[in-house]
C-alpha cells in the first residue's frame, strides 16, 4: 500500500512508519517537526509541514498520529489543544473521504476520563472543569465523533493505553523515561501521590504492529482499545523496578504533579486504568512485550548522564 502517516516523526508515528516500511508498504510521512523524536525515517518520503498545508499524496490509507501529547507539553498549549486536535482531524478526514482512503485515527485512552471501565462501549465521563489535560481528552472525543459525520469515510479509531518505550521523552512528562533518567543519575524518582495508581503499560512496538495489521482488515467504523493488561502495575512498583533494573542508588520521593510542574498540572485519569482488549483480540491482537522488556528497552535508549 501507499500509506501516509501524519505526525510520522513523533513517538508513536515513527514506530508506525518503520513497521509499515518493514512490511513492504510505501510510506509518506507528514510532520511539522514540533514534537518529533527522530529527524528522518529511512525508506520513507518525509514532507516537513503542517498537514493542513498539504495534501495526502494519493494514499491507499492514512494513519493519523499528529497531535499535541504529554501531560507537561500540553501545559504549553493550553486553550488551543482542543481546537488544534479537532481542526487537524477534520482536515485529514475530509481529505481521506475525497481520496476514498481509509483512515486509522489514533485517539487516546484518556477519552474515558474517570469512568473506571475502559470498554469501548463505556460512557466517556470527563469532569466538568478546565485543564490542558482535559482539553486533550475532549479534543480526542470530538475528533472521534466528527469522523462519524464525514460522508463516505471508512475509518477506525484506536485508543492506546499508556504507551511507552524507547524514544519517549521525559520532557513531555512521560513517567517511564522520567524514572529511567532519574535512576541513571542516581537522583530521587518523583512519584506523584502515594504511588498506588495502577496503570497497564503498552509497548509502542505492540501498538505499531496492531496498527499495521489493521490496514489489512475491514475498518467498519469501529473503535479498538490497544493495551496490555498483563503489564498492570502500580507507579511505585514501576519506580522500584526501574531502580532495580539500573542498579541505581536512587530513592523514591513522594510528591505531587503540581509541585513538580506547577499549579496548572492536572491528572485526567482514574486511580486504576487497565484496558479491556477483548475487541482488539478478535482482530488477532496479542501483546508481546512485558513491562520488564519495556523498562530494558527504555534504559538502553537513554544515554547515561556525564
Amino acid at each position: 500500500m501507499r500509506v501516509t502517516v501524519t505526525g510520522g516523526l513523533g513517538f508513536i508515528g515513527s514506530f508506525v512508519s518503520e513497521e509499515l516500511i518493514r512490511r513492504g508498504h510505501s510510506v509518506t510521512v507528514i510532520d511539522r517537526e514540533r514534537g518529533n523524536v527522530v529527524d528522518d525515517i529511512g525508506g520513507a518520503t518525509v514532507v516537513r509541514c503542517d498537514v493542513r498545508d498539504t495534501h495526502l499524496y494519493a494514499p491507499d490509507a492514512v494513519v493519523h498520529c499528529a497531535a499535541p501529547v504529554g501531560a507537561v507539553a500540553l501545559l504549553y498549549n493550553q486553550d488551543s489543544v482542543t481546537h488544534e486536535i479537532v481542526d487537524v482531524t477534520k482536515h485529514v478526514a475530509h481529505l481521506c473521504a475525497r481520496e476514498s482512503a481509509p483512515l486509522v485515527n489514533i485517539s487516546t485512552s484518556e477519552v474515558y476520563g474517570f469512568s473506571g471501565e475502559y470498554v469501548e462501549t463505556d460512557d466517556l465521563r470527563v469532569p466538568d472543569k478546565h485543564s490542558a489535560r482535559l482539553e486533550y481528552a475532549v479534543g480526542k472525543i470530538a475528533g472521534e465523533h466528527l469522523l462519524h459525520g464525514c460522508p463516505g469515510l471508512d475509518f477506525t479509531n484506536i485508543r492506546p493505553f499508556n504507551v511507552t518505550g524507547p524514544r519517549q521523552t521525559s520532557a513531555k512528562g512521560f513517567v517511564l523515561p522520567t524514572f529511567v533518567e532519574q535512576a541513571l543519575q542516581n537522583i530521587p524518582l518523583t512519584v506523584f501521590g502515594d504511588g498506588s495508581q495502577r496503570r497497564a503499560f503498552t509497548s509502542v512496538f505492540d501498538l505499531a504492529r496492531f496498527i499495521a495489521c489493521a490496514l489489512d482488515q475491514p475498518f467498519n467504523r469501529q473503535t479498538f482499545n490497544v493495551g496490555n493488561p498483563d503489564n498492570d502495575t502500580t507507579i511505585v512498583d514501576l519506580a522500584q523496578r526501574v531502580i532495580d533494573a539500573t542498579s541505581s542508588h536512587s530513592t523514591i520521593n513522594f510528591t505531587s504533579g503540581k509541585i513538580v510542574h506547577g499549579e496548572a498540572y492536572e491528572e485526567a485519569e482514574g486511580k486504576v486504568k487497565v484496558p479491556n482488549i477483548t475487541q482488539a483480540q478478535t482482530r488477532g491482537f496479542i501483546p508481546r512485550d512485558s513491562l520488564d522488556d519495556l523498562i530494558a528497552a527504555t534504559i538502553a535508549h537513554v544515554p547515561v548522564a556525564a
